[in-house]
């Protein structure tokens, strides 16, 4: 039989997949959707503001300083930021539910010495600017995230700036700023929230320009060591945009560095042992230096992680993973190589058709890209934190289907000013089934969840899924709800503990329930040695239903859930 070269191979693989990919086109709506945004673009987000199950759209520009509050009203959409109660002005956003009740709130950094701003979602498009009750603040600050640093279920904001804000959630519509005690002040011109390690807490890598990059390593009690250096990603260029996916689908995710007036861009393949490796050139992503901002996500839907990055005068690239070798840049087939300068983009799927939409915020001109083509098939996981936050930002999604593996994780704001929909779209490629979806979720809780039709969006609800066994095993750092029995229970429940030593023989834990609709029904504190622990939980009077067990433990969590009959 004689032998085909690999390089033959590899290159038929690449033309096959451009044929069949030909079909996808993104197509600019802009005006036929009623969206009209002059100026120079500076950020933009997606996020359902309404509750109507469709997303809405907020833009920013830098000239005049302009904010768009976009209604999605299905065949077009409806400027009714006229009162709203949101501000005229604003540099930066980040959409999340800091208080829990279902609906994204609006964090807001502004350009100059004008302040932060948080405003409260009540409903009805209407906000409330509470940012002197919160209290949030800041000057000079370039992106706002939101993410859960402490694993506590209340979402807290991060400001990255010329010095970084960390306001912590204290869980009563109050938050109290810790960058410096925390050990995470010094700041840079963008961010990225990941956990990098696998341990269940969020990193943060942050883009410096001039400066090397920083990695800040998520310690677990309260404060962060900075490894940007030892771990490999200290980016010394002029570092505008960062984010982190996981481009190889091996459970490590990733980052990627985008620079201007630099040689190229970085992309760090998470090796699993704390350190990256620089893999730019293997895989063909260097671009040319004169980037913004970036974002990882599977473009055409064949369960491979794909890479956009915009450019400042050179086209966009939208990098299409192979799978093997390096990526094939594919934005001028796609359409989306052009408008130039984004300084912010979102993706997601605003018409509901399963295929991920864009808007560009560029100094060229702000655009709404439509995608139409998709053959492949597709699903849409929204996802819903109970003891968790209730955005399940910093949840990590594992999506299986046709032999194809791929990661995600739900985002709260990264690079300059890119908020994509915190719906997660996963690729099946030619697959329909069986998907098996496994979920992390913040508190702790991994499911699985099965029985899932393609082409479809879909809800999951944090405790409605299968708890897996053995999810949790004893380490000596982290705490962890080992084993919870029987399970399904009627009046008593066991459930093993393993609690890290602090030298504290009197420490004591917190135990809390909570029931699918995130109720709490049952909480107390008890004391436990360090180490392996059995304890029992009376049942009670608790109805039949899924219930979520939560363990806490200072800055620590953990959570499994179980059944009453």
């Amino acid at each position: 039989m004689k032998c085909v070269p690999a390089f033959i191979k590899l290159s038929v693989a690449i033309i096959l997949s451009a044929v069949a990919h030909s079909a996808q086109l993104y197509t600019d709506v802009t005006s036929s959707m009623g969206i009209s945004v002059p100026g120079l673009g500076s950020s933009a987000a997606w996020s359902d503001l309404d509750g109507d199950g469709d997303l809405d759209l907020l833009v920013s520009t830098s000239s005049g300083m302009n904010v768009f509050l976009y209604r999605n009203d299905g065949n077009a959409f409806t400027n009714v930021l006229a009162g709203s109660g949101l501000p005229t002005e604003a540099r930066n956003f980040a959409v999340g539910g800091y208080d829990n009740d279902g609906l994204d709130d609006i964090a807001i950094i502004s350009f100059g010495y004008v302040d932060a701003k948080l405003f409260h979602n009540i409903g009805g498009m209407l906000f409330d600017d509470v940012s002197d009750t919160a209290p949030v603040y800041g000057t000079y600050s370039w992106r706002c995230s939101w993410v859960d640093y402490n694993d506590d279920g209340w979402l807290d904001l991060h400001l990255c700036g010329n010095t970084n804000y960390l306001f912590r959630n204290d869980g009563d519509f109050t938050f109290t700023e810790c960058a410096a005690s925390a050990g995470i002040q010094t700041g840079g011109r963008s961010c990225a929230w990941l956990d990098y390690d696998n341990d269940g807490l969020e990193d943060c890598y942050v883009g410096r320009n001039g400066s090397p990059n920083l990695l800040y390593h998520n310690k677990g009690d309260g404060t962060f060591e900075e490894v940007g250096t030892s771990a490999g990603v200290a980016d010394p260029n002029g570092t505008s945009g960062v984010c982190a996916g996981d481009y190889d689908g091996d459970g490590w995710f990733d980052l990627y560095s985008v620079n201007i007036n630099s040689p190229r861009n970085y992309l760090y393949r998470n090796m699993g042992n704390g350190t990256f490796q620089d893999v730019t050139l293997a895989m063909g992503v260097s671009d040319v230096g004169d980037g913004r901002t970036a974002t990882f996500l599977d473009i055409d839907y064949d369960g491979l992680i794909d890479l956009f990055t915009s450019n400042h005068v050179n086209p966009n690239r939208l990098y299409r993973n192979n799978g093997i070798g390096p990526f094939t840049d594919i934005a001028s087939a796609l359409g989306i190589d052009q408008p130039a300068d984004p300084f912010g983009t979102a993706f997601g799927d605003y018409d509901g058709d399963g295929d991920i939409d864009l808007f560009l915020a560029t100094h060229f001109g702000n655009s709404l890209l439509r995608c139409d083509g998709v053959t492949n098939h597709w699903i849409v996981l929204r996802l819903i934190g109970i003891v968790s936050n209730r955005s399940a930002i910093g949840a990590v999604v594992r999506c299986t289907a046709g032999g194809v593996t791929s990661y995600q994780r739900v985002d709260g704001g990264h690079g300059m000013g890119d908020s994509d929909s915190q719906a997660l779209e996963f690729g099946l490629g030619q697959s329909t089934g069986p998907i098996e979806v496994e979920v992390h979720w913040p508190s702790g809780l991994v499911e699985s969840y099965s029985d899932l039709a393609a082409d479809t969006h879909v809800d999951i609800t944090e405790g409605s899924g299968t708890g897996l066994e053995g999810q949790a095993e004893a380490s000596p750092g982290c705490l962890a709800v080992l084993d919870a029995w029987p399970n399904p229970a009627s009046d008593l429940l066991f459930f093993s503990c393993w609690i890290p030593s602090a030298g504290n023989p009197d420490r004591m834990i917190s135990v809390a329930v909570f029931d699918i609709a995130g109720h709490s029904v049952l909480s107390f504190d008890i004391g436990a040695p360090d180490g392996a622990s059995t304890l029992s939980l009376p049942l009670g009077g608790m109805s039949p239903g899924i219930y979520i067990l939560r363990v806490s433990s200072g800055a620590e969590s953990a959570a499994r859930s179980f059944a009453v009959i």
